[in-house]
């Protein structure tokens, strides 16, 4: 979606700001994004196509790397971390382990990439016992046939032990913390210690949808069903909500905290945009509390301004709405042709994400031209989602290279970069260059600390920071 607004350009770094009046104290300097507004991150479930939302961020932040060189506001030849540049993600299976890899456990996508490469492996591999059928001769083919069997006779193709087993395992390379405790550690961090992050389940005999965070819940939060109220979400360890946001139906079983069940979010949020739109009240600049006379506190919330709302999908192969990438009922009963018919219709509708994305597309415009040419209120909103040359199941880890190479091509015609020092030109395929500028820190932010001197906080977006054009 083209931006609303002109992105700025990226020049030399403008001659420093005169020195506030009657301050002799020196100046220091940070680094902001030069428009204001917070920044969210929605991720797509998909299961092994996962990788390709991953190649895309990569690309997007070695363009923020790039533009904060050339302003020198941030010369490091380190990767960039999507949780310095994102105020709060949100995911579905796939996209919810790839939110916590980000956020919660504070990797770069290299890092993720990795991981993500083995993960995939060893959930994915099907097995008789500890014996991955994949190893055998044509063992590629007896393991699929193997999963079609399993399926057809309603059993889950995985075993969700093997995800808790590679959720162990990436997390204890994070930390000291991690080490120790791995996947059983809390999902919930501390207050500002870790990138702010999601995950969507499904409350299985309910129908309804179940955020994992990793901050508190908030106080406004209104589960509905008493089977909703009933969770301790403080208790949530990183591991049983990356086994509930996972537990696509024929894929993973169901898994069960504390006696409620959870299905896996793509059952009703596969393209969680919606979610993450709404959490946005979840961020500090959306709350203020305010002291009652009696003394208690309460919390009071206003519309926080948006600068970018980035939706990552995991590769289409075409603009038509697809069959559901899993569709549980085809195994469970017997329906007849015209049934059947309807019943993939509406399952692929629930699960197709680029439906959800139009939506939201829509919405987005709308919201935007009732602010009566408010540009620096508007949202941009960026949809990344990359054209494959075939429709892969999410558990076909084997054809991981070909979605790679997918993305790779894609990338080369969509990812065009233009001078930093010019405006960028219109057009989709410009869209990557318009999204990194807005997320590059060029912006200079000045803090004076002797009686008298202006002080803008480092990090803060004030519109009287000093701007590096």
């Amino acid at each position: 979606m083209a931006s609303p607004t002109d992105t700025p350009s990226l020049a030399a770094p403008a001659a420093p700001a005169a020195p506030v009046a009657n301050s002799s104290s020196t100046t220091t300097s940070a680094h902001a994004r030069s428009l204001p507004g917070a920044v969210l991150l929605s991720l797509d479930g998909g299961g092994v196509r996962g990788i390709s939302t991953l190649l895309v961020l990569k690309h997007v932040m070695a363009r923020v790397a790039e533009l904060e060189q050339h302003a020198k506001t941030n010369m490091s030849p380190d990767p960039r971390k999507p949780k310095d540049y994102f105020d709060l993600a949100g995911g579905t299976s796939t996209g919810g382990l790839i939110a916590l890899m980000l956020f919660r456990l504070d990797m770069n996508v290299d890092t993720v990439i990795r991981h993500y490469d083995e993960l995939a492996a060893k959930v994915f591999s099907p097995t008789i016992g500890p014996i991955e059928i994949h190893r055998w001769p044509l063992g590629y083919y007896i393991g699929n046939g193997w999963l079609k069997l399993k399926k057809v006779v309603g059993l889950s193709g995985f075993s969700g032990n093997r995800l808790e087993q590679a959720i162990d395992t990436v997390t204890s390379t994070v930390s000291s913390e991690l080490a120790s405790n791995k996947g059983d550690t809390p999902l919930q961090g501390g207050p500002g210690q870790y990138g702010k992050m999601l995950m969507c389940a499904t409350v299985a005999d309910k129908g309804e949808t179940m955020l994992f965070r990793s901050y508190a819940v908030p106080p406004d939060s209104k589960p509905q069903s008493e089977t909703a109220k009933s969770i301790n979400h403080a208790s949530i360890t990183i591991k049983q909500a990356c086994r509930a946001t996972s537990a696509a139906p024929t894929y993973l079983p169901p898994m069960d905290i504390g006696g409620v069940e959870y299905w896996d979010g793509g059952l009703l949020n596969n393209n969680p945009v919606d979610q993450v739109w709404d959490a946005r009240f979840d961020l500090d600049a959306a709350q203020e509390q305010v002291t009652r006379p009696d003394g208690s506190v309460e919390v009071k919330y206003k519309d926080p301004r948006v600068l970018v709302m980035l939706s990552l999908g995991t590769g289409i192969c075409d603009t038509k709405v697809k069959r559901a990438w899993y569709n549980p009922m085809r195994y469970i009963v017997k329906l007849t042709p015209e049934v059947l018919t309807t019943a993939g219709r509406v399952l692929g509708f629930s699960t197709n994400t680029q439906a959800k994305h139009w939506d939201f597309k829509v919405n987005t415009i709308r919201r935007n031209e009732r602010l009566d040419g408010d540009e620096r209120a508007k949202t941009h909103y960026f949809r990344l989602n990359p054209e494959v040359s075939k429709e892969i199941n999410l558990d076909d880890y084997k054809q991981m290279k070909i979605l790679k190479k997918d993305t790779e091509d894609w990338l080369e015609e969509n990812g065009i970069k233009a001078n930093p020092d010019e405006p960028v030109p219109p057009g989709e395929k410009y869209d990557i260059e318009r999204l990194a500028r807005l997320l590059a820190k060029t912006k200079k932010l000045v803090t004076e600390s002797k009686e008298g001197a202006r002080q803008d906080a480092a990090g803060s977006r004030s519109d009287s920071a000093v701007e590096v054009k």
